[in-house]
């Protein structure tokens, strides 16, 4: 298996140096890595490059051509780059998911190639109150629907961190692509479709350090919704013939 870090990011200027930092200090080929830049209104996309260049370029800077956090992961896929690769594992840009807890996602997923990974933060989010509390209950309720209608167990369906197989997304309709801002909910769907096993790992979530979250609550919950819906109708659908 060879899996592609997706990096989505946008406006995350302070962040670029300590997430290059990051990962140049990790055993992950940086040749793997792609910083997928997503119409920033700061200086994120000029900073890249500049911090970049003083890794000697070793990571795959991209700009997205699609809307949305997913629009990164989409853009990746249709590019050529998807081909030499298995996997997709979706890396938040703005650090509140420690390295070392995203790289054990990475042990797991070597281990269980057949798999779909994925990172669980609500209990550290209780201990350490670094999630607001409308996002939290927002993240649970989501969560429940989900495992409910899938017939899954509980998952923190909202965490960042996920590894998810290229040929399962590939597999999906464009109406599905479509109805997704985030992504979360493909990256999900793709896996119950193709009835791969789900693998959750606790890890720890962190206060931001830099910047704010470019997620809203109302606009954002309204977003999943409608991810969840069109992928509710689309298995209903196929199950009727």
């Amino acid at each position: 298996m060879k899996i592609a870090v997706i990096v989505p990011i946008r406006n995350e200027e302070g962040n670029i140096a300590r997430l290059l930092g990051a990962f140049a200090s990790s055993s992950i080929d940086p040749s793997s890595i792609f910083l997928i830049e997503g119409n920033s209104t700061d200086g994120t996309f000029e900073t890249l490059l500049m911090q970049n260049e003083a890794y000697d370029n070793r990571f795959q800077v991209l700009r997205q051509t699609f809307e949305g956090k997913f629009g990164a992961t989409r853009t990746f896929l249709q590019s050529n780059n998807s081909n030499q690769f298995t996997h997709v594992f979706i890396w938040d840009s703005d650090l509140t998911i420690p390295i070392e807890d995203n790289l054990r996602l990475l042990v797991i997923a070597r281990a269980n190639p057949e798999a779909f990974v994925t990172g669980s933060r609500l209990f550290s989010s209780i201990r350490n109150r670094s999630m607001p509390t409308l996002n939290f209950l927002g993240n649970c309720i989501f969560s429940l629907i989900w495992s409910v209608a899938m017939k899954t167990r509980p998952l923190d369906i909202l965490c960042g961190s996920k590894i998810a197989l290229i040929s399962d997304l590939k597999s999906l309709p464009r109406e599905i692509l479509d109805s997704d801002y985030y992504g979360d909910i493909c990256l999900l769907f793709s896996a119950v479709m193709n009835k791969r096993e789900f693998l959750s790992q606790k890890i720890n979530y962190v206060k931001r350090s830099y910047g704010l979250s470019n997620i809203r609550p109302l606009s954002g919950g309204f977003r999943i919704t409608r991810a969840m819906w069109a992928c509710f109708w689309f298995r209903y659908r196929r199950a009727r013939g």
